[in-house]
């Protein structure tokens, strides 16, 4: 049995991927989470693997994490729910807004995924709701459940599609910990909400949209999220190239830097100097400064012992 593949990003489609391990490329079928959060063609990427062998087939489903697969597991034991409708669900809600919804017993959150009706939905939530503590989701404990689920209820009341509701809490839940308030997790579900409306709202090819991606990259910078920081970053600077806006996308560069080097990534800081160098002219006194400046902090902090 295939538990996890390394190798190339050959192929992207709409609901599966090819990976060529070693010139051999495999076809694996994902949640649109896991296609939106691997690299693109030609650069290297890797999958867990759950494998379904049939009488007819043998179908391979992937993932970027080990929560997303443990969530495919238990969603598949339930009947009435395939390997299809599963991936459907987890494209739908992320595996801690999942959880949130399940143990809120909140059936509709799950019946926004296509092709999981009310009875399928109740089901789910009645079938599982025992058994949700035995994923892990990340190192933090998040909120209290009746805090998060009254946060959920205050955000669709606002007029928020119920699955976004659920997945910007369970996100900032577990950003805040156990002793946030209801107060604070409606605040920070607002921000993180209205930072993806922007976004959605503003046209491809835009300054607007340029900077509704360039502030999220820094509200996630700020809240020490490295992931999503580097995420926003990528799509704030495909932007950029897009709109042909070199001013932007130079400022963003240096910018990225000094996020970069508060994450501790001087090995980063360092290349990426590099490569503005030998970029040629600057636009501005302050890039050879802030060259200066990151060469100096990364040659202390790298020359540091341990």
């Amino acid at each position: 049995m295939i538990a996890k593949l390394a190798g190339v990003i050959d192929q992207v489609g709409a609901d599966a991927v090819v990976i060529d391990v070693n010139g051999v490329g495999y076809l694996a079928f994902c949640s649109t989470s896991t296609i939106s959060r691997l690299p693109p063609p030609g650069l290297p990427a890797r999958l867990l693997i759950e494998t379904h062998v049939r009488e007819d087939h043998i179908h391979l489903y992937g993932f970027v994490d080990e929560a997303e697969r443990e969530w495919f597991r238990l969603l598949t034991t339930v009947q009435g729910v395939g390997a299809r409708i599963a991936l459907a669900i987890l494209s739908a809600l992320s595996p801690e807004a999942l959880a949130t919804a399940i143990a809120a017993q909140d059936k509709a959150a799950i019946t926004e995924a296509d092709g999981v009706g009310p009875k399928l939905g109740q089901r789910i939530v009645s079938e599982l709701k025992d058994k949700v503590g035995g994923i892990a989701l990340g190192p933090a404990a998040p909120a209290p459940l009746a805090a998060a689920s009254e946060a959920v209820s205050a955000l669709v009341n606002l007029g928020y599609p119920r699955s976004d509701a659920h997945a910007v809490i369970a996100a900032v839940s577990r950003r805040l910990g156990g002793e946030a308030s209801l107060d604070a997790l409606i605040r920070a579900g607002l921000k993180d909400l209205g930072m993806k409306e922007a976004v959605a709202l503003a046209p491809i090819g835009s300054s607007s949209r340029f900077r509704a991606l360039s502030n999220r990259a820094t509200y996630e910078w700020a809240e020490g999220d490295s992931e999503a920081w580097e995420r926003a970053q990528v799509a704030a600077v495909e932007e950029a190239e897009r709109a042909g806006d070199r001013p932007n996308l130079r400022w963003l560069e240096w910018f990225a830097l000094t996020q970069a080097a508060c994450f501790g990534r001087w090995d980063e800081v360092l290349r990426r100097v590099e490569e503005q160098i030998a970029l040629g002219p600057h636009y501005t006194l302050d890039s050879i400064l802030y060259i200066k400046a990151y060469i100096l902090a990364a040659r202390d902090r790298l020359s540091q012992p341990g």
